[in-house]
This record gives structure tokens, C-alpha cells and sequence, in this order.
């Protein structure tokens, strides 16, 4: 559980890089990046239906997020792609 809420923490950072995501309500964002985390983590996500239960909404609702998400992280983790090194450069002037 651990590295699902790691997982989920580091896509909801992610996701505040980029406008699009970051104009998602805290709530979509949060459930999206649970429901990503453990799919990614375990191949599936048994936990889909509870979690959006609790968050109140359904997989229509959630699943736009969810694939912006995926996006992100899949740039994230492509080798030399450069996207989330430009993204940050604002925060490294600093």
C-alpha cells in the first residue's frame, strides 16, 4: 500500500506541472491518481469501484483524469524525453 500511495503522490505532483491537470478539482485528481497507482502497481485495480465510491463519483467522471495522468507519467519515465526536464526548468531558475 505504501508504494501506491507513493505512486499516487508523485502523480498528483506531476499533475501540477501541467495546466490541464492542475485545473482538475483536488478530488478528480486524487481519485484519479489512486485509481492509476494501483493499476499500474498490479495490473488492475480491484479497488476501482470502492474508490469511487468513496470519492463520489463514477469511472466516466474519473476516467478523463486518469488518462491524462497516464500521459504524464509515461512522459515521465520515457527515456530522454526531455518533457518533464522543460517543465521543470522554470522551477530550477529559482
Amino acid at each position: 500500500m505504501e508504494r501506491v500511495v507513493s505512486l499516487a503522490m508523485f502523480l498528483t505532483e506531476l499533475a501540477l506541472l501541467d495546466a490541464d491537470c492542475a485545473a482538475l478539482p483536488g478530488s478528480t485528481l486524487a481519485t484519479a491518481a489512486l485509481l492509476l497507482a494501483h493499476t499500474t502497481l498490479a495490473g488492475h485495480c480491484g479497488a476501482w469501484p470502492l474508490l469511487l465510491a468513496v470519492a463520489g463519483m463514477s469511472a466516466q467522471q474519473a476516467q478523463p483524469a486518469v488518462a491524462a495522468l497516464a500521459r504524464l507519467h509515461a512522459a515521465a519515465a520515457a527515456p530522454g524525453s526531455g518533457q518533464l526536464a522543460e517543465l521543470l526548468l522554470p522551477l530550477k531558475a529559482k
